[in-house]
């Protein structure tokens, strides 16, 4: 059964999860970036730019699937009315 991980949060705390999901996840699996884009069916440049302190900016949907299915996880993307983004990710 799927369990919530966190809150939902802003964009900017949102790219935050992203990057430290994304980091735990390669240290847990002891991957490089590199065997992580094999896994995911993303570059190694893509995997860097994601991680990147200097991400300001959610990925594309297509890119969350591709991640998600290759970790193993679930997130949930919501877009209120007034366009703020929020993600919440599970296990």
């Amino acid at each position: 059964m799927a369990t919530d991980t966190e809150d939902v949060l802003d964009q900017a705390e949102s790219i935050q999860v992203l990057r430290a999901t994304m980091s735990k996840y390669r240290e847990k699996n002891a991957l490089n970036q590199r065997e992580m884009a094999d896994q995911v069916g993303l570059t190694q440049a893509a995997i860097s730019k994601l991680e990147s302190a200097n991400a300001d900016s959610l990925p594309r949907l297509a890119t969350l699937q591709k991640l998600c299915a290759g970790m193993g996880t679930g997130m949930t993307v919501a877009i209120d009315p007034s366009g703020r983004i929020t993600l919440k990710t599970r296990r």
